[in-house]
C-alpha cells in the first residue's frame, strides 16, 4: 500500500488502510466480490478473485466521472470515437453504445472511464 500512496502521490485514511489490508485482501465471497490492491506489470490496479488478466488499473489522470455530468461525459467520449449514442439505460449507462463504437473493448473502456479517480472497495449482488 505504501508503494501504491508513493507511486499516484496520495496518503490513503488509516481505517481504509486497514480494510484493504484485514478484509480487501482476497475478501470473503462470492456475492461480496471485494477486491485486492495489486501490482501489475508496474502498475496498481483492483483485482478480482486473483484474476490479474482483467485488473482495475488505478487511473489518476482525472477527477472521478461518476457525477451528475457522467452521462454528457459518456456522450462526449462516444462522439470522440465517431459514434452517435442511442439510449441511456438506467443500470449501465450506455455501455451497449460504448460495444458498438470500441467493439471487443467496449466494455473495458466504460469500466476504466467509470472508473477514473475511484477508490473501488467492494460490490454486492444482493437482491
Amino acid at each position: 500500500m505504501a508503494e501504491a500512496e508513493a507511486q499516484f502521490g496520495v496518503a490513503l485514511p488509516d481505517e481504509y488502510r486497514t480494510f484493504l489490508a484485514e478484509v480487501g485482501a482476497g475478501g470473503p465471497g462470492p456475492a461480496l466480490e471485494l477486491t485486492s490492491l495489486r501490482e501489475i506489470d508496474g502498475r496498481w490496479g483492483w483485482v478480482w478473485e486473483n484474476d490479474e488478466d482483467y485488473p482495475w488499473l488505478l487511473d489518476p489522470s482525472g477527477p472521478f466521472v461518476e457525477t451528475e455530468d457522467w452521462a454528457a461525459e459518456q456522450i462526449a467520449t462516444l462522439r470522440a470515437a465517431g459514434h452517435e449514442p442511442t439510449f441511456r439505460d438506467e443500470d449501465d449507462d450506455y455501455l451497449d453504445d460504448y460495444r458498438k463504437a470500441f467493439g471487443d473493448a467496449g466494455d473495458g473502456t466504460w469500466h476504466l472511464e467509470r472508473g477514473r479517480g475511484a477508490i473501488h472497495s467492494a460490490t454486492t449482488d444482493a437482491e
